[in-house]
């Protein structure tokens, strides 16, 4: 039996991507995320938009990608979900340290890595927030924050 993606929810869609961005099929993840774009406003959209971000920073467009890390944080807000919001922050974090300014990237990350530490964020963004933030600051030699 074969699934039909146009009958499923915007949760399920979600679910879908999950599934198959944990299990390596990236393409098909995005493409889940995609049939969100639709739907009224809905946290998983955040989701979308992070995977935007991290293309146009992996191709130098640094104004793109904080447009889109803008983007993803004002819709965590309206949504009211602090996971993807401190998620949002991260990237923000991420398209700064990319542009090279290592003394701003890390200082907009402490705001992710308090919500994570501080008990805000689900368990599991909790740990994907806490990892990043430690990868960021090895990455920019940042060792006594990363250390904390």
């Amino acid at each position: 039996m074969c699934l039909d993606p146009a009958r499923l929810g915007p949760d399920d869609q979600a679910v879908l991507a999950d599934a198959a961005w944990w299990t390596g099929r990236v393409e098909e993840s995005i493409v889940a995320r995609d049939q969100l774009r639709d739907q009224p406003e809905c946290e998983e959209q955040c989701h979308l938009v992070l995977v935007e971000t991290e293309e146009a920073q992996e191709r130098g467009a640094f104004a793109e990608a904080a447009q889109k890390a803008s983007e993803m944080a004002a819709i965590a807000r309206r949504c009211s979900n602090t996971d993807v919001l401190a998620m949002s922050t991260v990237a923000q974090s991420g398209v700064l340290l990319a542009e090279g300014r290592v003394a701003e990237g890390p200082a907009r990350l402490d705001d992710a890595m308090c919500a994570a530490t501080a008990g805000e964020l689900s368990a599991f963004f909790t740990g994907w927030i806490c990892c990043l933030g430690l990868q960021a600051c090895m990455a920019c030699a940042d060792l006594l924050r990363a250390a904390e």
